[in-house]
């Protein structure tokens, strides 16, 4: 889970929240140290979140700054 997709972090209550199911987040695929991530991998999980990569707005800054 990208760390842009956190809506707000309760200290207090050891708690971050997201606009995602909790369904969703369940049947998202693992992670674990060995995992290779890469840039398919990440566009992949963006899809299956149904949410905007980043590198879409930077493609968009980079094209506006020529």
């Amino acid at each position: 889970m990208s760390p842009e997709w956190i809506d707000r972090i309760s200290w207090e209550d050891s708690r971050v929240f997201v606009n995602l199911s909790r369904e969703t987040i369940e049947q998202a695929p693992e992670y674990t140290e060995l995992t290779l991530f890469t840039r398919d991998n990440e566009i992949q999980l963006h899809w299956d979140y149904d949410k905007e990569g980043y590198w879409t707005a930077e493609r968009a800054e980079a094209g506006a700054l020529k």
